[in-house]
């Protein structure tokens, strides 16, 4: 699944060096992270994209990037025991916000098409399609999902 950038930013770090799988308990090192991607935004805010599949970070430190750009794929390097997104809001003091304050239905998201490209629809007889449908008519929310 791709990950998108959640507003515009500037990349500031970009770590792609670790494969999947389990490394054991790291604390706060950032090699808990696995494979990350974070970014700064003109409010002096920073969201962190980890866990990320090795070989799939589309950005590096220094790019402009814009909000609902693909950054990279999920995975389940670092300190992880299966794919996800770990998803974090910090202030300029690195104080962790609540990522819901900075995510709401006005924030595009580009979803994977048959063809596995972004901009495209949900088929709904796609794997995510079918997970998407089965997590909404369960009562998850649009982010939830």
């Amino acid at each position: 699944m791709n990950i998108i950038a959640s507003r515009d930013g500037v990349v500031v770090s970009a770590v792609d060096q670790y494969g999947d799988g389990y490394i054991g308990f790291g604390g706060s090192s950032t090699a808990s992270y696995g494979n990350f991607v974070k970014i700064q935004h003109s409010d002096g805010t920073y969201t962190l994209y980890a866990h990320m599949l090795k070989g799939t970070i589309r950005v590096s430190v220094g790019d402009t990037v814009e909000q609902g750009q693909v950054i990279g794929q999920m995975g389940t390097s670092g300190n992880s025991s299966g794919v996800h997104l770990h998803f974090e809001v910090r202030d300029a003091n690195n104080n962790r916000l609540n990522p819901l304050n900075y995510i709401n239905a006005d924030n595009p998201r580009p979803v994977e098409s048959t063809g596995g490209t972004s901009g495209g629809t949900v088929d709904s007889s796609s794997v995510q399609g079918r997970i998407w449908n089965f997590l909404i008519s369960h009562g998850v929310n649009e982010i939830g999902a």
